[in-house]
């Protein structure tokens, strides 16, 4: 079995969440783009959705779900949209809102499906952008060059690098990557439970 070169791990606390939010409100703002709607990016872009609904005052939020990564810094061949809009955007100026646009294929796809049903404009927004990133969205906070955990997401990586390179290694990585030890104990109780 080929091992994959450890990947750099960066972890984000709700705070630094909230901050990055606040400035991806400012440059959308700043812009004088009025969206209608907020449409987020199933897993992570739900909650970046709904804290720039808040910030934003845009109270018309949906979700759409768009397939691409298959573990910690592990694509797929290509993103797919798995799951459609949940609202009707004909017509509708959509901010479409995600966590991260690693190699923007994501922010591709979905782009693509919100077009495809008349939305009249779509921009981006996303928390964080990665400097090789070949889709720029119009929005962004903050660039970083490795992998981010999200508050959302500690127990999903802990599982991912697991099974990648063992679970000490894992709780190791993270750890020094700034997890705080009472959550990466809690997340890698559900995450080492077994099952999926």
């Amino acid at each position: 079995m080929s091992r994959l070169p450890r990947t750099r791990l960066v972890a984000l606390s709700w705070d630094d969440v909230w901050r990055h939010a606040c400035e991806l409100s400012e440059a959308v703002l700043s812009s004088g783009f009025e969206p209608d709607m907020i449409v987020g990016v199933a897993r992570g872009g739900w909650i970046v959705a709904v804290v720039l609904s808040d910030l934003l005052g845009v109270s018309e939020v949906a979700s759409l779900r768009v397939r691409h990564y298959l573990g910690v810094a592990r694509p797929g061949e290509r993103a797919v949209v798995e799951q459609g809009v949940s609202a009707d955007v004909r017509g509708k100026r959509v901010l479409l809102a995600d966590d991260v646009a690693d190699s923007g294929e994501t922010l591709r796809a979905a782009v693509g499906h919100l077009t495809s049903l008349g939305a009249s404009e779509v921009r981006t927004a996303v928390l964080h952008v990665k400097p090789w990133c070949r889709v720029r969205p119009n929005y962004y906070a903050r660039v970083y060059d490795c992998w981010i955990v999200y508050p959302w997401s500690v127990a999903e990586v802990v599982r991912s690098l697991s099974s990648e390179e063992g679970p000490e290694r894992a709780l190791r990585s993270l750890e020094e990557a700034g997890v705080r030890r009472g959550v990466l104990s809690l997340a890698s109780r559900f995450a080492l439970r077994g099952g999926r």
